[in-house]
Formats: C-alpha cells, sequence, structure tokens
C-alpha cells in the first residue's frame, strides 16, 4: 500500500483518515510489537494459543474476544514458523515454543 502514493483512505471499519504513510508506519510497527511479545511468549516454555493471548493483549480470552485474537495470535505464528523463529508441537492442545 505504501507504494501506491495514496493520499487518502476510506477504511473499510472506523474513519477515513488522510495521513496514509503514518498510518501504515504505526501498523507495522503495532504487528512488530506483538511479534514480539508471541515470540517472548513461546521463548520462555511451550504455550497453546490460548495461553498466549494475555502475553500480547494483557487480557485473557472471553465470549466476545476470543474468536478475534485467536485468529491474529495464530496468524503471528503462522509468521513466526514461516520465518523460522517458531514451531508447533502436536498434541491436544498443540503448544508453540521458540
Amino acid at each position: 500500500m505504501g507504494r501506491l502514493g495514496a493520499r487518502l483512505a476510506l477504511a473499510g471499519h472506523g474513519r477515513t483518515f488522510a495521513d496514509v504513510h503514518a498510518h501504515i508506519a504505526g501498523n507495522r510497527e503495532l504487528v512488530r510489537d506483538r511479534l514480539q511479545r508471541v515470540r517472548g511468549a513461546i521463548s520462555e516454555r511451550p504455550l497453546s494459543a490460548f495461553e498466549i493471548v494475555p502475553h500480547v493483549y494483557g487480557e485473557s480470552l472471553s465470549q466476545g474476544n476470543a474468536h478475534w485474537l485467536l485468529s491474529k495470535i495464530l496468524g503471528y505464528l503462522t509468521h513466526l514458523q514461516a520465518i523460522g523463529v517458531a514451531r508447533s508441537i502436536p498434541g491436544e492442545p498443540e503448544r508453540w515454543t521458540a
């Protein structure tokens, strides 16, 4: 998106914003921070995606947030696995380690 030269974003949710490059930079920083938190959590000991949530978001799962937060955590874990810094440990539940 950054290479498109956009000056205005009509977000799918939330307000329209004009500083597209700052928004992109902010989102990249947020993802870097969350990836670091996931990596730090699984560096201590193998954890399930459920157990990682509080390390990243500071809150436990609830009916209202479980689907959203677990899908994000699994995305971060998949990314960390793809770049070779995390691996899954099969089982019930599946756990992850650095």
